[in-house]
């Protein structure tokens, strides 16, 4: 199995504009996921109630669409029809063992090109075979990165953030095993990936 998954935090940037989470969760106009994170609590009922499902396409009420959603996507129990198993270290641990062993390659979307060319490698794949454009890829107006709302986040999405750290030091570790030659696949990759863009 293969699987990818990138930095949580950027993570829940894009989740928290690609559902409409500040719609849903009648946010005034000019707050954003700032505000949403210091009262986190109030805007995550508001968007997971049922008096709001018909605004929330295809999320189920009472489903966290910003906690941990990665983990949940790879079957960690996070509370919805299951237990949360979310403040157990020891579950968390012994789950991340599980997945470890269960996918032979984990993406990280920060080391994207390093990633392909692993995935190439693994699967025995023709160079052409990893080519790629990017779409539905956001930007997004507001850029502040708070230490204090990433602490927030990191406590509310606890499980992403183990799965991330270990995954990407795995992956690191991995990339400093790797020769020259790879190197070198990496940024040709890099190079027509810019030249398909243009």
């Amino acid at each position: 199995l293969i699987t990818s998954i990138r930095e949580p935090f950027s993570q829940f940037k894009s989740t928290f504009h690609y559902y409409n989470i500040h719609g849903v969760s009648q946010m005034l106009r000019n707050q954003t996921y700032e505000h949403y994170l210091r009262d986190i609590l109030l805007y995550e009922q508001r968007y997971t109630s049922h008096d709001n499902r018909k605004l929330r396409h295809c999320v189920p009420d009472g489903f966290s669409v910003t906690r941990n959603i990665m983990a949940f996507n790879l079957g960690f129990p996070t509370g919805f029809n299951r237990p949360d198993m979310s403040q157990d270290q020891e579950f968390i641990e012994q789950w991340l063992k599980k997945v470890d062993n269960e996918f032979s390659l984990v993406l990280i979307v920060e080391y994207f090109h390093e990633s392909l060319v692993l995935l190439r490698r693994k699967l025995c794949w023709n160079f052409e075979d990893i080519l790629f454009f990017n779409m539905n890829a956001g930007e997004y107006k507001h850029k502040v990165r708070d230490t204090e709302l990433v602490e927030i986040h990191k406590k509310w999405s606890n499980v992403d953030y183990s799965l991330y750290k270990h995954f990407n030091d795995t992956l690191r570790q991995t990339l400093t095993n790797q020769g020259a030659e790879f190197w070198r696949e990496v940024a040709h990759l890099k190079l027509v990936a810019m030249e398909i863009e243009r």
